[in-house]
């Protein structure tokens, strides 16, 4: 649901709404902002907690999102969390005079808003506690795993019944062990030089794994030069994040994420020291 997102808003533009996407982006993203920019007073962001928990006492504050703050064509986007649902938070939409404009209806709207405001908790796992959260981790180490061996196993076999090819196994050791290598090189790029570098440091170094790959000669060779790599460009990143951020993080997360990144790039590169089979 989450990748056929836009198909999906195109459809329903189509459908409901005369081809018209910013309707029904608004249907179920609520109300965007005019482009009104007369100066206007900050709105009552306490008053429309207030509102909404008189309608609904156990409900808390989760979020405030605001389209042209300080203009008269401003719209808050309140998020506020009831117990017993799914979703993260229901959206509440006021204009900038405190005015309700209605809300997502993703705690208890229809079907269809329900499943929407489910999407987000479903795919990042944010429900069920601790437990969930361990859940998720393994399923998608094991999914990691599971498409990597798929095709490892099948070379394998060939190799074993006396037909090897060597020119899939090289390409598929580049591919495997490229994408560590790309994705930390992307994430330098922005460090290094900003966002608009990102994608071309990305598709570059993919594209030059998969080039040399036929030259390696040697799979398990290729492997040990792409992981050694591959750690040493995610240490890197650590590394430049760190220069960058440690001064300002003031989320505790931002510690225990970076360990846990450094801590990666230390076992990717201390598995290149053996020589891998696959």
């Amino acid at each position: 649901l989450l990748g056929l997102s836009t198909l999906i808003v195109g459809v329903l533009a189509l459908a409901a709404y005369d081809g018209d996407s910013e309707k029904a982006f608004a249907t179920i993203l609520g109300p965007h902002p005019t482009e009104d920019e007369t100066a206007a007073p900050v709105p009552d962001i306490a008053a429309m907690i207030r509102a909404i928990q008189a309608e609904k006492q156990d409900a808390e504050f989760a979020s405030a999102n605001f389209g042209h703050i300080a203009k008269i064509g401003q719209i808050v986007h309140l998020g506020m969390r009831t117990p017993g649902h799914l979703a993260n938070s229901n959206s509440y939409y006021f204009d900038g005079s405190g005015k309700r404009l209605g809300d997502g209806g993703l705690e208890s709207g229809t079907i269809g808003q329900q499943i929407l405001g489910a999407l987000q908790p479903l795919h990042f796992g944010w429900f069920g506690g601790f437990a969930v959260k361990v859940v998720y981790a393994v399923l998608g180490l094991a999914l990691t795993f599971v498409t990597h061996s798929g095709v490892a196993i099948w070379l394998a076999r060939r190799r074993d019944a006396g037909r090897p090819t060597p020119f899939w196994e090289t390409i598929w050791a580049a591919v495997t062990w490229g994408q560590p290598l790309a994705i930390a090189a992307a994430a330098i790029a922005i460090f290094s030089g900003g966002e608009a570098f990102a994608l071309a440091a990305y598709a570059g170094t993919t594209v030059a794994c998969l080039i040399a790959a036929p030259f390696a000669g040697d799979a398990s060779r290729l492997t040990q030069l792409l992981r050694a790599l591959s750690g040493i460009a995610i240490l890197a990143a650590v590394a430049l994040h760190g220069t960058l951020w440690a001064s300002r993080a003031t989320d505790p997360m931002f510690f225990w994420a970076t360990a846990a990144m450094a801590a990666c790039g230390l076992i990717v590169l201390a598995s290149a020291r053996h020589r891998p089979t696959v």
